[in-house]
């Protein structure tokens, strides 16, 4: 993979963290404020096949890319960690939503920053040179050895997130928080349209209804930045972990395994499996 494709998956990020060093290293009064919102399985096929007001007026007022480029497989846990931390699978260590560690045993969707076997959270980063952060459901907001990583965190385990609703009104109090409380670094991590693409299929009607929640949510974020107090001073990043493509073969590898006789384990994640043999 050529430098210049990492640059272009990397540099809304890297573009964040350059916001946040320009209000540390300046020591102002009043910092800027970055916002990263992460839309689970928002395929960019989706905006445009909704009516989507407040995508709308990202195209229009701000910047707008369909050239990043994803980490492989574009799954999940890959792509959100691979967003968080700013390294590839082979640098972060988390290389599917499900794998084996030869030392931990299976890893399964956690979001526990404790899988990692290199590099570091943006979060992390951000408190580390004393920016205070907010990882709302994000990835690695929680160690199991050293508890919370950020100022702010939400809930410890997917299965206690909010509907994106309430993810939306959490990511909102914290933008019209008061100078002195409010997060310079704000990460929100939103279900987003994935359940509905996954299983009713990127063209459904469930996914147009999904997107169209999507897009109110990031319109509600726009409108508590305008009305809030760091107006001028605030950065807000909107993206996804992965797309969608519709299916058309399904492959068994457990099935293919026995009955061929070959003694193993396949783990798989829909898009990659991994085969363990005994």
């Amino acid at each position: 993979m050529t430098s210049s494709r990492k640059r272009s998956f990397l540099g809304t990020l890297l573009l964040a963290s350059a916001w946040l060093a320009i209000g540390v290293q300046a020591g102002a009064a009043t910092p800027r404020t970055v916002v990263v919102l992460v839309f689970d399985g928002a395929a960019p096929a989706l905006l445009e096949r909704a009516e989507t007001p407040a995508f709308d007026r990202i195209r229009t007022e701000g910047a707008w890319s369909h050239g990043l480029q994803p980490p492989f497989p574009s799954i999940s846990l890959i792509g959100g960690v691979t967003l968080s931390t700013g390294c590839w699978p082979e640098n972060h260590g988390i290389v599917s939503n499900e794998f084996l560690d030869p030392e931990r045993g299976r890893y399964d969707h956690s979001s526990d920053a404790d899988w990692l076997t290199g590099c570091e959270h943006l979060h992390v980063a951000a408190e580390r040179q004393g920016v205070r952060a907010a990882a709302l459901g994000w990835y690695g907001a929680y160690s199991g050895s050293r508890g919370p990583l950020a100022s702010v965190v939400g809930e410890a385990s997917f299965a206690d997130f909010p509907e994106d609703a309430g993810r939306t009104a959490q990511v909102v109090r914290e933008l019209t928080r008061s100078d002195a409380e409010r997060p310079q670094l704000v990460l929100g991590y939103f279900k987003g349209p994935d359940s509905a693409g996954h299983f009713d299929g990127i063209e459904s009607e469930a996914a147009r209804a999904a997107t169209v929640a999507m897009d109110a949510a990031v319109g509600q974020v726009l409108d508590a930045i305008e009305r809030g107090p760091g107006r001028d001073r605030t950065t807000l990043f909107v993206t996804t972990d992965h797309g969608m493509m519709p299916v058309t073969d399904l492959v068994n590898i457990e099935r293919i395994l026995h009955w061929h006789d070959v003694p193993g384990t396949a783990i798989a994640s829909g898009t990659s499996a991994f085969i363990y043999l005994d």
